[in-house]
């Protein structure tokens, strides 16, 4: 479990403290689409790495899925970051990341963003995992209760077209028997 928190917090955080550098150095400054853009980035790498990650076997459709989930978490956290934590005031200028509101400082809320979406796929992946070996075996085809493994089915009276009269012989022997 513990190795799972700590695999969550690098697969989320480092996809988004290099999307702040990149926005920070290429980005115009930091507001309105460019914050956007680098959330919706950072929602990409991050599903793309986080759970099972795209180079695993067989993970390819899985995540794509994921990439494009995590843009659009990444792009609703960042809004709802903007417009309801804009009231947030964060100073980290001693350790260099700026100050300001939460969601003016790319080098706070990009890493956010991604350890939060990291964490929901580690989870979804955790539980996607165990869903398979919990489930009984399936039976073997053409197999049923009382019967041997490939023996044809038993026709039903409707199929054989035969009569319940025709069977009455048989039910009254059993009886008497």
């Amino acid at each position: 479990m513990l190795k799972r928190l700590v695999l969550g917090v690098l697969e989320g955080a480092a996809p988004g403290v290099l999307v702040a550098l990149v926005a920070e150095q290429v980005g115009q400054g930091w507001g309105g689409a460019v914050a956007y853009l680098a959330a919706v980035a950072v929602g990409v790498v991050t599903g793309l790495v986080a759970g099972k990650p795209f180079w695993a076997p067989g993970a390819k459709v899985e995540s794509l899925l994921k990439a494009a989930s995590g843009a659009f978490l990444a792009l609703i956290v960042m809004y709802g970051t903007r417009k309801w934590l804009g009231d947030v005031v964060l100073d980290l200028s001693a350790i260099g990341a700026g100050s300001g509101a939460l969601g003016d400082l790319p080098r706070v809320v990009l890493p956010l963003i991604g350890v939060a979406i990291a964490f929901i796929l580690e989870i979804d992946d955790r539980f996607g995992a165990d869903a398979g070996a919990s489930l009984p075996p399936e039976p073997a085809e053409g197999r049923a209760e009382g019967r041997a493994a490939g023996a044809p089915p038993e026709p039903t009276i409707e199929e054989s077209g035969e009569t319940p009269a025709d069977h009455e012989p048989a039910r009254r022997a059993h009886r008497e028997g």
